[in-house]
């Protein structure tokens, strides 16, 4: 059977079924490509905060006196280390001891700031948060200055800050 269009052009019905088809093919390839590449981007992981990462107490801020005190004014020094298998280590070392936990991280990014909410697996003496439960969460502004501990800060204990080591 033919077609014929408003111009006079006579079209077999045959030859427009195939236009149609591949017109469709075309169209499910294009919504599968872009499917992939969303797929693909890893939210998780911002390209701007690249690992492995490590940083260093810079001191702590005293939530209800509003008072700083620097790490070389505190008895201990600590830091975290960040890897690209989205792991942590954090060491304190107090008195010449060492206090060491590790876990798994997870890192997010809003319109001003990056959060990392880590999970500990092990070395609870070193968890700073007002609930006593094996998670603390980092807060840093987008120029990634300085990360604070804000796990400690609802219940009025000291915010820790850190700063990147270089």
């Amino acid at each position: 059977m033919n077609l014929k269009s408003i111009d006079g052009t006579i079209f077999d019905q045959n030859y427009l079924k195939q236009i149609i088809q591949i017109k469709m093919i075309r169209t499910v390839i294009l919504i599968m490509l872009f499917s992939i590449v969303s797929c693909n981007s890893d939210d998780s992981q911002d390209t701007e905060f690249n690992l492995p990462q490590k940083w260093k107490l810079n001191g702590i801020n005293v939530s209800l006196s509003g008072e700083f005190i620097s790490v070389e004014n505190l008895e201990y020094d600590e830091e975290y280390e960040f890897l690209s298998d989205i792991t942590f280590a954090k060491l304190r070392v107090e008195n010449q001891e060492s206090i060491q936990s590790s876990g798994e991280f997870s890192l997010s990014k809003s319109e001003d700031a990056y959060q990392l909410i880590l999970t500990h697996s092990t070395g609870s003496g070193i968890i700073q948060n007002c609930d006593n439960t094996n998670v603390e969460i980092l807060t840093a502004d987008l120029n990634l200055d300085s990360f604070i501990n804000i796990s400690s800060s609802s219940c009025d204990l000291p915010t820790f800050i850190y700063s990147k080591e270089n």
